[in-house]
């Protein structure tokens, strides 16, 4: 990434389940983690149920149950100029999809 770039979008997209069981849903988080590599607060555990950081500098656009529609299911933009400098480290190692109740989705 150049020195320019001001911000980022990381998309999660996925299909509706075309076999046998129920629908998938996935779900994108970020972490935002200082320079111990621990989260400071619950508000920099983003994800659906806490759609934006302390400082607002990263956002979850909401939760999308089934995959259905084009495009990004679900997204996180993070207005990198935003970033607070005890934030060291935004990255996909710590950014994170999961599958929501998957034992029941079988």
């Amino acid at each position: 990434m150049s020195s320019k770039e001001t911000a980022v979008i990381v998309g999660l997209g996925w299909d509706v389940r075309t076999t046998t069981g129920t629908d998938f849903d996935l779900d994108a988080s970020a972490l935002l983690l200082n320079n111990t590599g621990k989260v400071a607060n619950d508000q920099n555990f983003v994800f659906f149920n806490n759609l934006k950081s302390s400082d607002g500098s990263v956002e979850h656009t909401g939760d999308n149950l089934t995959g259905e529609g084009e495009g990004d299911d679900e997204q996180i933009k993070v207005n990198l100029a935003g970033v607070p400098a005890d934030i060291e480290k935004i990255s996909p190692k710590t950014m994170a999809v999961s599958v929501d109740a998957s034992s029941e989705r079988s």
